[in-house]
């Protein structure tokens, strides 16, 4: 799936598949399904707004193709230079609904194959 967000003055094109949370354990070194899972459990804007740049900078660099083997925390931090705390904090609830949006689309079309038809 693709999608353009807004984050601060500029727009970044996203690609959620399911590579990235395999891209994102990879760059990160954190299990993005935890990650979520702990967000679910309590509420903390600073934690989700850091969750979101990291799943925001890992959609990005796939809609970009990037060769994952060069992108480090480094690269990380430097493209988050470009943006304010409040434009990530603003703009994670649009990251994390274009996000749960390919994952529970994956979930209904693997269950959906999985249901044996009758004939």
């Amino acid at each position: 799936m693709v999608a353009k967000i807004d984050i601060g003055n500029a727009t970044v094109e996203m690609v959620a598949n399911a590579a990235t949370p395999i891209r994102y354990r990879s760059v990160f070194g954190e299990d993005i399904i935890k990650v979520l899972l702990a967000q679910e459990k309590e509420v903390d804007t600073g934690a989700m707004a850091d969750a979101a740049s990291k799943l925001a900078y890992i959609m990005k660099l796939q809609a970009e193709k990037s060769d994952f083997r060069k992108a480090s925390m480094d690269d990380f931090i430097l493209w988050l230079e470009d943006f304010s705390p409040m434009d990530m904090i603003m703009a994670a609830g649009d990251i994390m609904t274009f996000y749960n949006s390919q994952t529970s689309a994956l979930s209904t079309a693997k269950k959906k194959d999985t249901v044996p038809s009758e004939k």
